[in-house]
């Protein structure tokens, strides 16, 4: 049978299948927390309390929505996996915002924009009718001009709706936020001609469903024993063999994130969104040099201002006499509990998906994702420690290519048990597949609908 439009269209923007009852506290979760962005566009010192107040409504709402089982099974995990994305990065985001500035500084400096092109001389003009522009060093190492919002109610709502996107970025031309990676600071701030932006959408579109139908043509021609709570690991398939599963799970996530976005991109660019407020989701993740790079500057950067926060929060309540760490020590510790945040987040994911008699239970604490999850800050150290040492007085490309082996080495043996954890969990289950029309399956055994 041909799928349906609506199966297709479920497959190429998820968001479509939320159920409609759900969507009720999705908006008042998310209202709130935009009313506590709003007002910290204002000095007011006791607005604080009043963010405070609406982060227990908002956390309910986010709760609601995701976690209640009210709303779920949806049509498929991926559907379920969605809202309780949306639901975490909420209630992380309220931590950010009406918790932890009560006393953590790093909390208290609220982003702000930057203009994309490099800040050549500091600037004393006033923008927008605000206060006198600045320049501000980022994470690419330059500076770049401060761009105030406009003091108007508008202009406050603009800054309050752009922080609270999930991309990382900022929709408004020739701007980014000052905790944006590399990527999105480096992209040029004028933007692509429309019909090279259109073209370029639709043709990132077609590798991310041509890649996805790869994935999961190597994926669904294993045999898979669903009851197993280690299906890569502990079956006894080759290593290869693991290792080719373990890219799969990388590559599927990251072409599941980019599919949608690059759909949404495609639509918006026939009303004149401009290439600029479509930066990549990843910058070329396969490209990374080393694992710190991979890590910090070419993965999606979702949920990077919130574990920057959450980090320094969590930091906070160590007693520093029970640390007795340097610079260094204390930045391993930081990346720790970064990985830590990481890990929860997508073990709450798993727990987003209702349970499955045809997959094993799920556990409170999922030994094979914690394994994946706190390798990745020993693998760094190592790499820190040992790699680069011994690689510094290598000429290119050995250098380069000695620390790609070590980083992609790393992170396939590692991916192994959070693959066990994805794979056992469902979440690439054939009911879950993205592709309904398969030109890589049809080519090569006639089954053109899958």
């Amino acid at each position: 049978m041909a799928p349906s439009f609506k199966d297709v269209s479920w497959g190429l923007i998820p968001g479509l299948a939320v159920p409609d009852e759900a969507q009720p506290s999705f908006f008042l979760g998310y209202g709130l927390i935009f009313l506590c962005i709003f007002s910290t566009t204002y000095t007011n010192p006791l607005l604080k309390y009043l963010r405070l107040a609406l982060a227990f409504p908002s956390l309910w709402a986010l709760w609601d929505y995701a976690f209640s089982g009210k709303y779920g099974p949806t049509a498929k995990q991926n559907i379920d996996m969605g809202m309780g994305l949306l639901a975490i990065y909420g209630a992380l985001k309220v931590g950010e915002v009406c918790v932890f500035p009560l006393w953590l500084k790093e909390a208290q400096v609220w982003p702000q924009w930057v203009k994309l092109e490099e800040k050549r001389k500091q600037a004393t003009g006033k923008a927008n009718g605000s206060v006198a522009s600045k320049a501000k060093k980022t994470d690419d190492g330059k500076r770049h001009e401060i761009v105030p919002f406009d003091s108007g109610i508008t202009g406050r709502m603009a800054y309050a709706y752009d922080q609270l996107s999930v991309r990382g970025s900022s929709w408004f031309r020739g701007r980014a936020w000052d905790f944006a990676p590399n990527a999105i600071l480096a992209q040029p701030p004028t933007p692509l001609p429309q019909f090279t932006f259109i073209l370029q959408s639709f043709l990132k579109v077609i590798e991310c469903y041509i890649i996805l139908d790869v994935i999961e043509t190597v994926v669904y021609s294993h045999t898979w024993n669903t009851l197993e709570p280690k299906p890569i690991t502990g079956v006894g398939l080759p290593f290869w063999k693991q290792c080719v599963l373990a890219f799969c799970v990388c590559v599927h996530t990251g072409m599941t994130i980019t599919l949608p976005y690059s759909v949404a991109a495609l639509l918006t660019s026939f009303i004149g969104a401009p290439s600029t407020a479509w930066p990549p989701m990843f910058d070329s993740p396969f490209a990374a040099k080393s694992l710190a790079e991979f890590w910090s500057q070419k993965w999606h950067a979702i949920f990077r201002r919130v574990f920057d926060v959450w980090s320094y929060a969590i930091l906070s309540v160590i007693p520093a006499s029970a640390l007795h760490l340097k610079s260094r020590g204390r930045k391993f510790l930081r990346a720790v509990i970064i990985f830590l945040l990481s890990y929860t987040v997508h073990l709450l994911l798993l727990w987003a998906v209702p349970p499955n008699p045809a997959y094993p239970p799920k556990q409170i604490f999922n030994i094979q994702a914690a394994k994946f999850f706190f390798a990745q800050p020993l693998g760094l150290t190592i790499e820190l420690l040992v790699v680069f040492p011994l690689t510094t007085k290598l000429s290119e490309p050995g250098k380069t290519a000695f620390r790609r082996i070590f980083a992609w080495g790393w992170l396939l043996l590692s991916g192994r048990y959070w693959s066990d954890a994805w794979y056992s969990g469902g979440q690439m289950g054939y009911r879950e597949r993205y592709i309904l029309y398969s030109p890589i399956r049809g080519l090569l055994w006639g089954q053109w609908i899958v």
